[in-house]
């Protein structure tokens, strides 16, 4: 994944581990939703299931606008926790969604 000015999730960014902490919490109960379950279904329905364990929060660089990205190499939802940890769970939902379904296309 690469934004406008290089790779979105660079190896060499320091993490944080808060911020991280709380994306997870995030991803766990976005997880519980009934459009959360669906996406999910649909998934196993492909015989591809798709698991808490292929989404991964991590920090992004400070002057990048995305909330996250679909690694299609590594198989991984990817989200910028530096960017949804402040987020209503609502709209954190939607955008959980919105890689999901780049990762089911």
């Amino acid at each position: 994944l690469a934004g406008a000015k290089g790779d979105l999730f660079p190896e060499y960014l320091e993490q944080d581990a808060k911020a991280n902490a709380k994306c997870e919490a995030l991803v766990r109960k976005s997880s519980k939703s009934p459009y959360m379950k669906f996406l999910l279904q649909a998934f196993r329905n492909l015989g591809a299931p798709l698991s808490l364990e292929h989404i991964m929060c991590q920090t992004c660089p400070e002057d990048t606008t995305m909330c996250g990205g679909f690694d299609p190499d590594k198989a991984l939802i990817r989200l910028c926790s530096n960017r949804v940890v402040d987020m209503p769970q609502k709209y954190f939902n939607i955008a959980l969604a919105h890689e999901m379904i780049h990762a089911y296309d």
